[in-house]
């Protein structure tokens, strides 16, 4: 019996990592879970439950990365502006294309993301 259970065990795991694959698509997820459900059967874990909060933590990872590229750029387009108007009374805006793509980045990011989160929820 114990060589059943293993085998039951490694498979819920192998099903576990293809869950959280991030192109993994969302038919498979929805599939993944109803197996990964019934290995589990009285499990004090929840598969599902299991898979969204691994999905927000690496939603929330990507956005904080973005985030910070984006000060880093930030801080560096700010040095360059500051030398360029100490130079010239003329200053240049070049932090709103930066801006733009930010946001734009984001925005890419939640509309990809949600979406599957959402169905899963």
């Amino acid at each position: 019996m114990d060589g059943v259970q293993g085998k039951i065990k490694t498979f819920s795991k192998e099903l576990q990592e293809k869950l959280l694959e991030p192109r993994c698509p969302l038919n498979e997820k929805k599939q993944l879970l109803k197996y990964l459900v019934e290995f589990e059967g009285s499990s004090a874990t929840d598969p599902a439950w299991d898979s969204l909060e691994e999905q927000q933590q690496k939603i929330i990872q990507y956005l904080t990365k973005s985030k910070m590229e984006f000060k880093g750029k930030l801080l560096e387009l700010v040095k360059i502006d500051q030398i360029k108007a100490a130079r010239s009374n003329h200053r240049d805006n070049s932090i709103s294309p930066l801006l733009s793509q930010f946001i734009d980045e984001l925005c890419d990011t939640v509309t990809q993301s949600l979406p599957d989160y959402w169905a899963l929820c």
